[in-house]
């Protein structure tokens, strides 16, 4: 895999966090610009990538501004609300993104290799992926896949591998374009990286006894993490049947299991080595509300009148993944591992208390 092509999809351009530092996506950008890999990236998709990165990353600048004239005229916030003033968020974005572009080397694909629009039109008469029923909107897709068997047969590129989340695309039949999942892309190339080095298949391997073992120096930390988060009292708003939540005490045993059977590496070099793993969650929440069958509402007046509270027990049972990194310094001097949090994934967390009714 290393020195291979790829081409990255715009859902898993979306789904990767863009040029997030620690999202798949940007890990895949360094890559490149490493030489260890190229990225192909045609017109159509370049377009579709900078629509929805200029959609997501659009900084909140007129909000801001609308809610700073609330703190009154003071000077501080006028040499605030001057250098918000000055941002132009558009020009920040487009110039990122052409930053991150050309760092990573990235071969463009023009137009002039969307050439063969009959065999893109027999697909869609036959309903071949990636065309379905009533898909129509596939046809950039049809042509963003066609430009880069083109292109590999202009450049004799032997194969592609193509990181996408949708699943008609991943299914499109083609002698050189290999469908791949980024998580499982980044992985395998990463571990082919480290074969080459005796050191770095150590270190790995000390890695993964460490999740293993749950030997993780951070696990305060991702408690700690865990903890804030579940103390959101509007977390549990749209989980529950009662209309306010007035209070939300954690337990701060929160139980953590780690398993090394989910660890994908993400990044590999002479400082650290990044990783995610699944760990498992079982957390404890007294949830403070009131007691509708035991207040009283005014449906005239729109108001309680008196309030009375109950407190139901939640029980959080889930798994998650979490991004840590392992520094290597330290094991060329022979001490323990240091493993630090980078990222914690929320969502399983925010999924399991949503999809119980308490």
């Amino acid at each position: 895999m290393i020195g291979s092509y790829i081409f990255i999809d715009t859902s898993a351009f979306k789904s990767g966090s863009y040029f997030k530092p620690s999202g798949r996506i940007s890990k895949l950008f360094n890559l490149a610009e490493q030489e260890r890999l190229h990225i192909l990236l045609p017109e159509i998709t370049r377009e579709e990538w900078l629509k929805h990165f200029k959609q997501d990353a659009s900084l909140p600048c007129e909000d801001f501004i609308r809610k700073a004239s609330l703190l009154g005229d003071t000077h501080r916030i006028d040499e605030v609300l001057r250098a918000i003033e000055s941002i132009n968020a558009n020009v920040i974005i487009e110039e990122s993104f052409a930053e991150q572009i050309a760092k990573a080397n990235v071969l463009a694909i023009g137009y002039e290799y969307c050439t063969n629009v009959k065999r893109i039109f027999e697909k869609y008469f036959k309903q071949e992926k990636p065309f379905g029923k009533g898909k129509q909107k596939e046809f950039p897709d049809a042509f963003v896949l066609s430009s880069l068997e083109e292109y590999a047969k202009d450049k004799r590129i032997p194969q592609i591998y193509v990181l996408s989340g949708d699943g008609d695309m991943n299914e499109y039949q083609s002698k050189v374009l290999i469908p791949y999942k980024v998580s499982d892309f980044l992985d395998h190339i990463l571990k082919e990286i480290a074969e080459a080095s005796a050191r770095e298949k150590k270190d790995i391997e000390t890695l993964s006894r460490c999740i293993k073992s749950g030997s993780v120096s951070c696990i305060k930390e991702i408690q700690e993490r865990i903890f804030d988060y579940l103390s959101n009292t509007g977390l549990y708003n749209n989980s529950v049947q009662w209309q306010e939540v007035e209070d939300v005490s954690v337990d701060k045993d929160i139980s953590l299991s780690f398993n090394d059977k989910g660890l994908q590496l993400t990044e590999i070099n002479e400082g650290y080595i990044e990783a995610t793993c699944q760990v498992g969650i079982k957390a404890k929440i007294e949830v403070e509300h009131i007691d509708v069958a035991d207040s009283y509402w005014d449906s005239e007046e729109k108001e309680y009148l008196f309030k009375n509270y109950a407190t139901t027990e939640i029980d959080v049972s889930t798994s998650t993944q979490v991004t840590v990194r392992m520094d290597r310094t330290e094991l060329a001097m022979g001490q323990d591992p240091i493993i630090d949090l980078i990222d914690i994934d929320f969502e399983p967390i925010e999924d399991a208390i949503e999809g119980e009714e308490y």
